[in-house]
């Protein structure tokens, strides 16, 4: 989030200060600027390591928790994309994924239902968040809407 906010900062100053974001000038001045509002200081860029190293071990275990289940999504789906670099696929993972396993619908048998069928699997290359919560009830019968019919 930091490497974020200092960018912006760069863009900023390069917009008043002319030169362009990346200029070892606006880097600077954007790192100070952001310490002396976060009273944090900013992880040196491209060290993503020293970025993993400043989170809380909370936080790391939920990054890993989350880049886990992106690993698994895209070993059993036999896709060759990254999807735990992906924004929108980490957002899927640490949401939608999380709720439902405390829900107790694991995405691990979700993975198995979708791999039953071959044709399925000829279009998983395809696959994203939102195709997944459009199928996902299919994998768990009590998601159904026969289900809230043996109600009434």
């Amino acid at each position: 989030m930091a490497q974020t906010e200092t960018r912006a900062i760069r863009v900023i100053l390069a917009e008043v200060y002319g030169g362009k974001h990346s200029d070892p000038k606006h880097c600077e001045t954007a790192d100070r600027i952001y310490t002396a509002i976060t009273g944090k200081e900013n992880p040196k860029r491209g060290d993503a390591l020293g970025g993993w190293l400043t989170m809380g071990k909370a936080q790391q275990a939920k990054m890993e928790e989350i880049t886990e289940i992106l690993h698994t999504f895209e070993r059993e789906l036999l896709r060759h994309d990254d999807l735990a670099g992906d924004a929108d696929w980490q957002d899927f993972a640490r949401g939608f994924v999380r709720r439902e396993m405390q829900a107790g619908h694991d995405y691990k048998i979700w993975l198995t239902w979708y791999r039953m069928k071959p044709e399925r699997m000829e279009w998983a290359w395809k696959l994203n968040p939102k195709t997944i919560k459009a199928q996902w009830g299919q994998a768990f019968p009590e998601y159904t809407v026969k289900s809230e019919y043996k109600t009434l």
